[in-house]
């Protein structure tokens, strides 16, 4: 009998208290560095201005409560990055993603004044106030918006692009919004409003990568692999699946042109199987005069992050002079900070 009582308890405990079971952390794509994965260690990284805030729900989503007010990240500024993240409203509510303002010290409406919100609102009487829009600057392409933007209680997707002042909003992987902003927004933190209470909003999955001053830029290369669509542009639009590939030979190089005479701090190559066992950094002014500022016999593939110090160039070329394989020279990715 004894057993039976406590097998019968150990049963209903189960039901009326069932084991916690913590979310999954979100998985991040490559290249992506998690800001908010759905773990509370995660959101103690982040920092909330103004009234109101957000609870951590078990499905590891945020959802917001009171307001007017931001959480905002603040270990760092970024510069020139792409930053994903997924929504859902159960209504008609409201909230909006920031980007490129400074440390708001505890006001709210200091990123409205000197960074952009990229707006979530799905009935506000200006288009320029609604989903997709750069808050009151500039209203989205309507008609794109509308033929992918899932109802209330279903959960959508932002990718947000910022190179330099340039802001492009993608809705659920669709471009909705190309906006050049007169505010100086290159650099700055990044944040999700809560705006009122009874304007609920939910957030999950908030990540970035920087992308640095080779993104979209113009790419020149030694060679490409015979046969192949490796060419050089691929290893400086964004996408990790996309790679160059060179010849069978050495040396081979694939220099960018930045558009400007620019300040170099930091080269980041993710190399694919084909990597260089020696190559060189090198800058240049004019594409045509090349100064070596980094250089290694001793490469071994994989992620190489090199820093630089003192160097400046409008031009950047990697220039591989022995090969690690016995296959061509191969990135997935050239950045350049």
């Amino acid at each position: 009998m004894r057993r039976l009582v406590a097998t019968m308890t150990a049963v209903l405990l189960a039901v009326v208290f069932p084991a916690f079971t913590p979310p999954a952390v979100a998985a991040v794509e490559t290249g992506y560095t998690a800001l908010f994965d759905g773990t509370r260690a995660s959101l103690d990284r982040w920092r909330q201005a103004g009234p109101g805030g957000f609870s951590l729900e078990p499905d590891g989503s945020l959802k917001s409560y009171g307001g007017m007010g931001l959480l905002w990240f603040p270990e760092r500024q970024f510069r020139d990055y792409s930053l994903k993240l997924d929504w859902m409203m159960p209504g008609d509510d409201n909230g909006g993603v920031f980007i490129g303002f400074p440390d708001p010290q505890g006001d709210p409406w200091k990123p409205v004044s000197q960074g952009h919100e990229i707006q979530i609102d799905a009935s506000d009487s200006s288009t320029a106030r609604t989903t997709g829009a750069v808050y009151s600057f500039q209203a989205p392409d309507v008609a794109a918006r509308d033929a992918v933007l899932n109802p209330p209680g279903q959960w959508n997707s932002y990718e947000i692009r910022v190179q330099g002042t340039r802001i492009k909003v993608l809705l659920n992987g669709v471009l909705v919004n190309d906006y050049v902003s007169s505010r100086d927004v290159a650099s700055g933190h990044v944040g999700v409003q809560n705006d009122g209470a009874g304007l609920d909003i939910s957030y999950r999955n908030i990540r970035i990568k920087e992308e640095g001053l080779a993104y979209g830029r113009p790419v020149a290369v030694s060679s490409v692999e015979q046969g192949n669509v490796l060419v050089g542009a691929h290893a400086v639009d964004g996408d990790p699946a996309t790679r160059w590939g060179s010849a069978y030979a050495d040396p081979q190089w694939i220099s960018v042109d930045l558009g400007a005479v620019r300040s170099l701090a930091r080269v980041r190559l993710r190399w694919e199987v084909a990597y260089a066992r020696a190559y060189r950094v090198e800058t240049s002014n004019d594409g045509t005069s090349w100064t070596t500022v980094w250089s290694t016999t001793a490469g071994d593939g994989g992620v190489d992050e090199l820093t630089l110090s003192g160097v400046t160039g409008r031009h950047l070329r990697i220039y591989g002079t022995q090969r690690g394989t016995g296959w061509g020279y191969s990135l997935w990715e050239l950045q350049v900070w």
